[in-house]
């Protein structure tokens, strides 16, 4: 009705209903983000050897959910440019081969079910002075976490290099769905 004025009471409850759909759309969107860091020791790694040992992205996600990993990040501390591509691999339980750093990475019998799948990190083949630099972006995977809303992962470089002892800081961020 033109002119009409809004009472106080339905002002309130418009605002209360507006409240309450903002906050199922949050808990619908739920967002998590986990980061470890991977430091492997100073010595040559061949194509396809673990960098840093196994590691686990705790609270990437609601017990035993499926999440989307949207983004994933690596930053590498102190180092100059890394002329590698980076895969992670990763894992929704603690694969039993439990590799050490400079370990040739293998997709173990063991492993078979736990393995979910790799997120190409890029490249930090340009340099980016003091630090560098790699991420996937736009959906990366979609996979379900344990039961502590966990997963584990290996950091993987492609080519033969020298790695200086520095860390390497992995971050990934997901959505439930």
């Amino acid at each position: 009705m033109p002119g009409s004025i809004m009472t106080q009471e339905r002002y309130l409850e418009e605002i209360w209903q507006e409240l309450r759909a903002q906050a199922d759309r949050a808990a619908e969107s739920k967002g998590y983000s986990s980061e470890v860091t991977f430091t492997p020791a100073a010595t040559s790694h061949a194509a396809g050897d673990v960098v840093g040992g196994l590691k686990e992205f705790s609270n990437i996600g609601p017990p035993n959910g499926l999440v989307s990993i949207r983004t994933a990040r690596l930053k590498a501390k102190d180092t100059s440019a890394e002329v590698t591509g980076w895969l992670l691999k990763i894992y929704n339980a603690k694969p039993p081969s439990n590799l050490a750093d400079d370990a040739a990475w293998d997709f173990a019998d063991a492993d078979f079910n736990a393995y979910k799948g790799d997120i190409s990190l890029g490249s930090t083949g340009t340099d980016q002075g003091a630090n560098q630099f790699a991420m996937a972006a736009n959906g990366c995977m979609e996979v379900r976490v344990s039961a502590s809303g966990s997963l584990w992962a290996y950091l993987v470089n492609d080519t033969t290099l020298t790695l200086p002892a520095a860390a390497r800081l992995v971050e990934l961020v997901a959505a439930a769905i």
